[in-house]
């Protein structure tokens, strides 16, 4: 299970950077398939595809959880080379500005593009800057914060709440680690040995962590059984620190001192290590807690919250055992590669089928739990296999990820909406959307925001201000034309033994000859051009009825008229 390659220490673990930068690649993907899978979005394409709704499924349910792991697993190198303040003024600055500016600056698009693809409906002015104050004036308000991405009049940090998340574990575990650096220092005590991985270590982390590591989550669990969540999270790591010390060293020291074998200080020294791992234990539940609470209230997506800090701690672990550090990788290709086939299978069976919003029940948690695993098994193998070694592909794409997550989703959601008009698959359209999204990110990352950053950041002001003062696009006349057509006939008669009289049908006229003539601003003959026309089009529909009545039985023209009553 365990593949090895010659235990050398490397400086730069090439397999981590290239893990990540594929899984914000995957992100990309992801957004991407947004439009097309008939589900409540930024932009909506009327038509979906089977193939995007599969694809969304899979990747809604493991991306960030892997990039949580990523994090982590860099999070105690990073410190140990910049020490506590200088790391966490570090994160402020490389999280904390790119968050501020991106939920102020490019955040406010996404809704503002929604709305554009839906010709403003529902919006009083179509000005970029009226809609940008509005969203922005409703920050902190209590219930505008959480929620989907979606297209919504209200703030929402959009896919920055991933930024604001990892920020938040960040400013906690440092102090943290920082003092159980001091206590273990001082007490000369180990927490995690970090002998080479075994089968056995491998299997714990795939059948113990994925059950329990959500159990907190936004299905109710933890609203209903908060101080269960607790305890679970504390036997969960628990466990995980116990892999190599466990309790039955403890229970055979006990027996071998009742037999006189040893003696009562070793016991108690035995007694003591269980006792600090239990101790620390709790506080990792706190975090746990804590940060999860905080993520669901404040950057809640589909994919929930609770589950973050703890794919954070795991990359913490991983970091602890030395994974892909001595030449290890936890778990072959082959083992991977049929876990994550059994789990794709099991889920399909168990919920049906692979929906963009997976059902909420607890197998679904198992299973996307599962999933996620042995997406971060099989994708840490391949990197850590073939892709271990310097590349300038790679070096480019892995330098440029952060920023290419931070700017990406404007560019996919400016591509579907572009698209929404187009005669072509949805396969077809989805494909475009994310190469064209993924290349356009990495070149504007690449070419402009890395060489000048500070121009860069300008330039997004000097567009805001541009976007605030000229940007109020017209709504579209055929979309109006086809609501108004709409609203006609919803004005028509739809009880058939009141026919309106020719009174009503020239107040009916009339108001929707105004109607037209209020934003099309028509000619004397227009008008009159017009007027017949909607005259030919309430004798056509009066011609209709008449003909339906002859036709139907009076039962079915009873539920005829119950139905368009009803509308």
């Amino acid at each position: 299970m365990i593949d090895t390659l010659p235990s050398k220490q490397r400086t730069r673990l090439y397999c981590l950077d290239n893990f990540r930068y594929i899984s914000v690649l995957l992100i990309v993907v992801f957004h991407s398939t947004s439009a097309y899978v008939a589900a409540r979005y930024i932009v909506m394409d009327p038509k979906s595809s089977p193939v995007t709704k599969i694809i969304g499924g899979i990747l809604i349910s493991v991306l960030l959880n892997m990039l949580f792991f990523a994090a982590g697993f860099f999070a105690i190198p990073s410190f140990e080379k910049k020490g506590l303040w200088y790391f966490l003024l570090n994160k402020l600055k490389h999280l904390g500005i790119p968050l501020v500016l991106g939920s102020v600056f490019i955040g406010p698009m996404l809704p503002y593009i929604g709305y554009w693809s839906q010709n403003f409906e529902g919006l009083e002015s179509t000005s970029y800057r009226t809609f940008w104050f509005n969203y922005m004036k409703s920050f902190g308000h209590p219930g505008t914060t959480g929620g989907n991405i979606s297209a919504e009049p209200v703030f929402y940090y959009q896919h920055y709440w991933f930024i604001l998340a990892l920020l938040s574990m960040f400013c906690l575990f440092a102090p943290m680690y920082a003092l159980w650096k001091k206590i273990t220092s001082t007490y000369n005590f180990r927490l995690i040995k970090t002998e080479a991985l075994s089968n056995g270590s491998v299997l714990l982390v795939l059948f113990i962590f994925p059950n329990l590591s959500q159990a907190g989550n936004d299905f109710g669990i933890f609203r209903l059984f908060g101080p269960a969540y607790f305890i679970l999270t504390i036997f969960v790591f628990f466990s995980l620190l116990l892999i190599y010390d466990p309790v039955i060293k403890f229970v055979k020291n006990l027996r071998h001192t009742i037999l006189a074998r040893h003696t009562l200080d070793e016991l108690k020294s035995d007694w003591m290590r269980l006792t600090v791992k239990l101790i620390v234990a709790v506080i990792l539940g706190i975090f746990v807690i804590f940060i999860g609470t905080y993520a669901n209230r404040y950057g809640r997506t589909i994919i929930r919250a609770p589950g973050f800090p703890l794919y954070f701690l795991l990359g913490v672990y991983a970091y602890s055992k030395k994974w892909f550090i001595n030449g290890t990788s936890p778990g072959s290709f082959i083992f991977w590669a049929l876990v994550l086939f059994l789990c794709l299978a099991g889920q399909h069976t168990v919920l049906g089928e692979l929906s963009f919003m997976p059902k909420i029940n607890i197998l679904n948690i198992l299973s996307s739990q599962y999933l996620t695993i042995a997406c971060i098994g099989l994708l840490s193998v391949i990197t850590f296999r073939w892709m271990n070694k310097p590349s300038g592909i790679n070096e480019k794409f892995a330098a440029n990820s952060y920023m290419m997550y931070i700017i990406h989703f404007p560019i996919v959601a400016s591509m579907q909406f572009m698209m929404l008009d187009w005669a072509i698959p949805v396969l077809l359209k989805f494909i475009i959307c994310a190469v064209v999204s993924i290349l356009v990110s990495f070149f504007i990352s690449n070419y402009i925001i890395k060489p000048f950053p500070k121009w860069s950041v300008a330039g997004l002001v000097v567009i805001f201000v541009l976007m605030s003062v000229f940007l109020q696009p017209e709504r579209s006349t055929v979309a109006a034309e086809e609501a108004s057509i709409r609203e006609t006939e919803e004005s028509l008669p739809t009880e058939q033994p009141a026919k309106p009289s020719p009174a009503d049908h020239e107040r009916m006229i009339q108001g929707q000859l105004e109607y037209y003539d209020k934003f099309l601003d028509l000619t004397d003959e227009q008008k009159s051009k017009l007027t017949a026309l909607l005259k030919m089009q309430i004798q056509v529909y009066e011609t209709f009825n008449t003909q339906l009545e002859v036709m139907l039985t009076e039962e079915q023209l009873k539920k005829y008229h119950e139905r368009r009553g009803g509308r």
